[in-house]
């Protein structure tokens, strides 16, 4: 209870970073590229590529032009960026995509993800909607200036 509520205080102004799972993957990164974990997130990275290219289309179909550059803006540099940086230090592009080991890891992170929502009682159709005005803080500070 009483992380529910720090979290709600300090986190819920927006929908936090903490809320997507795009930024718990970037993250993932980081510590992959800098050798903490051996367990390759370029995947879950390429899934979320093809899932954010859905979205732009939501949104270029419901004339959110501001909302899409703003979208691409911080995929590039969340999502793409990240999967430019593990092709070019892998060498074996053979088992690059997918191996067991780093699925395995996903579903737990991914389970952990969702044990993290259920606390903090937030939908994940709200926080993902297109169409929502779901924007975190980077996404705010990026719509405030574009």
């Amino acid at each position: 209870m009483i992380f529910k509520k720090i979290c709600k205080k300090y986190i819920m102004k927006s929908y936090s970073y903490s809320m997507k799972f795009s930024y718990w993957v970037f993250i993932w990164f980081l510590f992959y590229i800098f050798g903490y974990i051996e367990y390759n997130p370029l995947f879950i990275l390429l899934l979320g590529v093809s899932l954010n290219i859905y979205n732009m289309s939501i949104m270029f179909r419901e004339s959110m032009y501001k909302k899409l550059i703003v979208y691409l803006i911080i995929n590039l540099f969340i999502k793409v960026i990240p999967i430019l940086v593990i092709l070019y230090f892998n060498t074996n592009y053979f088992n690059i995509i997918f191996d067991f080991e780093s699925f395995k890891f996903l579903l737990f992170l991914f389970f952990i993800y969702l044990i993290y929502m259920k606390i903090m009682n937030v939908s994940i159709y709200d926080v993902y909607n297109a169409k929502n005005s779901n924007n975190t803080p980077l996404a705010n500070f990026i719509y405030s200036r574009v």
